[in-house]
């Protein structure tokens, strides 16, 4: 949002102007006269509020007029403020919240035990601490680098900003799942950009001796065909590009002498392939991080911990990590200054939604026959909901005047929707109704096959050849396996429900295992109709077993 009302994206239109205000608190003081600006953004200190300090900030929430933006006014001004924190509390290394609760929380002091994180990372959370000229300085450049990074860069690394804030404010309830966020902010980053190649040394190097071993005694071509399939392994690359992303953004200035132990070159190398394991086991087992790592104590003192000779971040020295990768990050991206970007999409509140069928059904006749399956679905769903139906008559009649035009698959759709049409749905032209059924009758082979669209045309009473019982199970098993696909046909529930109890009625006496099952999947089916529920209940305590 703030990118959006920084103007990058505006054309020609008229700009309608909103100036706005905001209230943001913070542990870390400065006082002026004169506000801080932050290009569109300017920041006023408060000097008489009694508590932490409060910031005020002045915004223009601006929008330009389009087709797509006209009613629009105002929107998305808890987005500005809640953005703006975000790169204020991630540039001055401090913390900035809508909430002064919330500063009070993090800055709190008490003993190790307590879990504050304001003993694991002491200067962050700092309450004494007053922000310089230089401080501000520092963080208005870093914000305008953000304004500058194209659109589909910014909108990643304010997930990362995000997810560095979100870090802190899990830190009391779960360590781990606080540390976790940091290495999901350094893993978004390097997923979105990494260049890095996996080759068969990246491989496990005990693993590697053993398959090497085997390998050469089969073709080279042969064992070179089989490395490239093991180095393919999404797990292996996803680490090795997260351990390479990261060491490529760490530069001299991170391995300067701090008043802390730190990590050599090589010992961060051990140390982000370790937190990359961390983040692994927590996010698919919630194992949570090792206990040493979970002491304030360490943390405050030092940024790595050693054990048996295997090194790992404190959540100091992650949290410096994560600070220099995204910083380093941010700095080494090219400015974009005016972007062709569709930035109305991307308003707060806004969101796409399918379009109803009664709005578009019928309007189009398909001529290039492209559209069968999914007009279909639509009249299905009118039917089914009891939705009035859309006029489709010259649709349907293009359709079956050029049955024979239509491609062998789509063949039955198209005859099946044009059955249902003049069949079930009421207050058609007699005259129509007449013409098309006509048409039906003189390719009323066209349903002599067992696919999905006779299978449902079935279930509405239409008369077709007679399917074998396992050949429809073939086929309803095949269209639950791709109903979920995007461009795939997907019938309302409740004709599902109908084709299943029709198949378990099929198997009754005859396979009463097999008719449970299908009555079963009838049941699970229909969670939103209790009445047909009940009906099929009935129906499985008559199964004799």
């Amino acid at each position: 949002m703030l990118q959006i009302i920084s103007g990058k994206f505006f054309e020609d239109g008229e700009i309608v102007h909103n100036e706005c205000n905001g209230i943001l608190y913070s542990n870390v003081a400065f006082h002026s006269m004169h506000p801080l600006e932050y290009e569109n953004i300017k920041i006023n200190t408060v000097d008489w509020h009694p508590g932490y300090p409060c910031y005020v900030i002045s915004y223009d929430n601006c929008i330009e007029h389009t087709p797509k933006t006209s009613i629009l006014v105002k929107i998305g001004d808890n987005v500005v403020i809640e953005q703006l924190k975000y790169i204020l509390s991630f540039s001055l290394n401090a913390i900035f919240d809508e909430s002064e609760s919330m500063i009070e929380d993090l800055c709190r002091r008490g003993n190790a035990h307590d879990n504050y994180i304001s003993s694991y990372v002491t200067e962050t959370f700092d309450k004494e601490r007053n922000f310089t000229r230089e401080d501000w300085e520092y963080s208005i450049q870093f914000y305008k680098k953000m304004m500058h990074l194209a659109r589909d860069e910014y909108k990643i690394v304010m997930r990362c900003l995000a997810a560095y804030h979100a870090s802190f404010s899990v830190f009391s309830k779960d360590i781990s799942l606080s540390y976790s966020i940091l290495v999901y902010a350094l893993e978004t980053l390097s997923e979105n950009f990494d260049e890095y190649t996996t080759s068969w040394s990246d491989y496990d190097q005990n693993a590697r001796k053993k398959l090497d071993a085997l390998l050469d005694k089969v073709e080279e071509n042969v064992a070179e065909e089989i490395r490239n399939i093991l180095v393919s392994n999404e797990h292996l690359k996803l680490s090795r590009r997260f351990t390479q992303f990261i060491l490529k953004y760490l530069d001299d200035d991170y391995y300067k002498a701090i008043d802390k132990r730190q990590g050599s070159e090589e010992e961060v190398k051990q140390a982000v392939v370790k937190t990359y394991i961390f983040r692994s086991k927590y996010a698919h087992e919630l194992k949570p991080i090792m206990k040493q790592l979970m002491d304030a104590g360490i943390s405050a003192n030092s940024e790595i911990f050693e054990f048996q000779h295997e090194v790992f971040f404190t959540y100091s020295g992650l949290l410096r990590l994560v600070r220099t990768v995204i910083t380093n990050f941010v700095s080494s991206r090219n400015d974009v200054g005016k972007e062709d970007y569709a930035w109305y999409d991307d308003l707060p509140g806004t969101m796409s939604v399918e379009l109803h069928p009664n709005l578009w059904l019928g309007k189009s006749n398909d001529f290039n026959f492209r559209n069968i399956d999914r007009n279909l679905e639509a009249l299905l769903y009118c039917v089914e909901t009891e939705h009035k139906v859309p006029e489709m008559n010259e649709l349907v009649e293009n359709y079956m005047t050029n049955i024979l035009s239509i491609k062998e698959s789509d063949r039955c759709t198209a005859y099946v929707l044009s059955w249902i049409y003049v069949n079930v749905v009421q207050g058609l032209d007699n005259n129509f109704v007449d013409k098309i059924k006509k048409i039906l009758d003189k390719h009323s082979e066209t349903v002599n096959k067992c696919c999905i669209a006779t299978i449902i045309g079935n279930s509405f009473g239409m008369n077709t050849g007679c399917f074998d019982l396992e050949e429809v199970v073939t086929v309803i098993n095949n269209y639950n396996k791709s109903k979920f696909k995007k461009n795939r046909l997907k019938i309302h529930s409740r004709i599902e429900s109908r084709i299943y109890i029709e198949i378990a009625r099929s198997y009754k006496d005859e396979d009463n295992t097999s008719c449970k099952y299908w009555y079963k999947k009838a049941y699970r089916n229909a969670v939103n109709d209790k009445e047909l529920q009940s009906e099929i209940l009935k129906e499985i305590e008559l199964i004799k077993m």
